[in-house]
């Protein structure tokens, strides 16, 4: 699903392609559409659901969505650095007007800023639920605790005596 949620941002940010929705408002009906499409099955694949059979593990999940993140800020990066406008189809002609520059600059800081918001929260709940052993890697629920341990503590390592246990 992320090669496929790639691959329709990366169409929809060539130059050709902006150029021809602004040039063209119908295909932006079916820009939402599709990215909407590979956006929701990117989603579906990062939620967390304890019933859903094939589940990524939760490293796969934080690495699917900085995947997808970095996809996203690959293309701003590319297009914020660039020393020409890409879309010829925005030139501003009006004075007082933005600049082709700084309205690619101002879409630069939104494929920035959004993916940030989206991924990074997702990223980080995944990262830190991971790391505080919530969940084994796999997604499945911890072993129960043995018997000589109090419900929700972990284990002592092997070789310790617990100090209510006679040696």
């Amino acid at each position: 699903m992320l090669a496929a949620f790639t691959a329709v941002v990366i169409s929809w940010r060539l130059p050709v392609t902006v150029n021809a929705l602004a040039r063209n408002p119908a295909l932006v009906a079916a820009e939402m559409v599709t990215l909407l499409a590979a956006g929701t099955g990117v989603w579906l694949e990062l939620v967390s659901t304890p019933t859903a059979p094939g589940q990524l593990p939760r490293p796969a999940r934080a690495a699917m969505a900085a995947a997808a993140m970095w996809a996203i800020w690959v293309l701003a990066y590319l297009a914020g650095m660039s020393g020409a406008s890409w879309f010829a189809a925005y030139h501003h002609g009006a004075p007082g007007s933005l600049s082709a520059a700084a309205d690619q600059q101002i879409a630069v800081a939104i494929l920035w800023a959004v993916p940030a918001l989206c991924f990074l929260p997702v990223i980080y709940v995944t990262v830190i639920a991971w790391l505080g052993g919530t969940a084994s890697s796999a997604g499945s629920a911890r072993p129960a605790a043995s018997s000589s341990t109090p419900a929700g503590w972990p284990r002592p390592p092997r070789g310790w005596r617990s100090p209510h246990t006679p040696p």
